[in-house]
């Protein structure tokens, strides 16, 4: 089984049409899509980390996921491309860390998440990436707040990736779970909210 893990029904809408996902009331009080003859389950977590932790470990104990499925993150991020350090550092910069402003993110660009660290805690997590891909990595950092635009350049910025990665570890290798962000704002400046 694959699961898809999204915080929100609005960056999950593409792959259940694409996918041919069907709704699964059994998993309530979560809410799961999936296509059994394809292997495929996808859960909406709802934003932030205790809601991802939450409905990422409740389907894959319900499932009795194992060693011989896989985890795949997907949703959308902040790219904080400069301002000065609020909590995020510059690191990697041996690898496409997107330090300067040629490597700067745009909107819309797709990243492969090689570290992701907890703001809260300062814990870090390391997917192991086995394999070749076409995608760029970058570094990502989970907080709990919507990022300020005050923050390290180069990094990506969540409010659930780390949640999942530390629940997903209790079911899955670190070779087994891969972390896919979509770029889609730069932070926000005062009293500016985000929407879906």
């Amino acid at each position: 089984m694959i699961y898809v893990v999204t915080a929100l029904y609005q960056e999950a809408h593409g792959l259940i049409r694409e996918l041919e996902l069907k709704k699964n009331t059994a998993y309530a009080p979560f809410e799961v899509f999936d296509n059994e003859s394809a292997g495929i389950r996808l859960v909406v977590t709802g934003v932030g980390e205790i809601a991802a932790a939450a409905a990422t470990a409740a389907v894959c104990a319900r499932d009795g996921a194992d060693a011989a499925d896989f985890l795949i993150n997907i949703g959308c991020c902040a790219a904080a491309n400069a301002g000065a350090d609020r909590g995020c550092e510059i690191v990697d910069r041996g690898m496409d860390s997107g330090s300067g402003a040629a490597n700067a993110a745009q909107i819309g660009d797709l990243y492969l998440c090689h570290k992701i660290t907890e703001q809260a805690t300062g814990k870090t997590f390391y997917p192991d990436i086995l394999y070749r891909h076409p995608w760029k990595e970058r570094e990502l950092v989970t907080g709990m707040q919507p990022l300020q635009r005050t923050a390290a350049q180069g990094v990506l910025y969540d409010m659930e990736a780390a949640a999942v990665y530390q629940a997903g570890i209790r079911f899955f290798s670190p070779d087994r779970m891969l972390f896919l962000k979509v770029v889609s704002d730069f932070g926000v400046v005062g009293q500016e909210r985000m929407t879906a």
